[in-house]
């Protein structure tokens, strides 16, 4: 198994890596903290969600069907999240694309804090690392 993963990286121009190898890498600990760091945000978002837009006033049922909302857009960039993954030379722009969305999504609720702009959040955060729900 190793042996056809290195043919393939040799004919590829890649660089093959045992997991020693990898963690002795700058990449792979800053790929980690990035991940880490987006894993405690999504689950204290996620967890704090409804409890938040409720506060706002918007009704417990309507809260619900907004996080619902962002569940389903998960949906899509789950099966193009993988294809492009598997066709994109540049994998970290990828990274970059879906956080952005986050960021976006999050801008534009912070400075209008509204129905719509609580659902188009909800709706890039799903679509941004097509995370999967918690």
């Amino acid at each position: 198994m190793i042996e056809q993963g290195i043919a393939y990286a040799s004919g590829s121009r890649e660089t093959e890596f045992t997991l020693r190898q990898a963690m002795r890498t700058r990449a792979y600990w800053i790929l980690v903290a990035v991940y880490a760091f987006q894993m405690v945000i999504a689950g204290g978002l996620t967890i704090h969600c409804i409890p938040f837009l409720t506060d706002m006033g918007i009704d417990p049922t309507l809260a619900g069907s907004m996080m619902g909302i962002m569940v389903l857009s998960t949906v899509p960039t789950r099966f193009l999240g993988g294809f492009l993954a598997d066709r994109v030379k540049r994998q970290p722009l990828l990274l970059a694309g879906a956080f952005t969305l986050d960021a976006i999504g999050f801008a534009a609720f912070i400075l209008r804090p509204t129905v719509p702009t609580a659902t188009l959040f909800l709706i890039l955060y799903g679509l941004g690392p097509g995370r999967p729900p918690p």
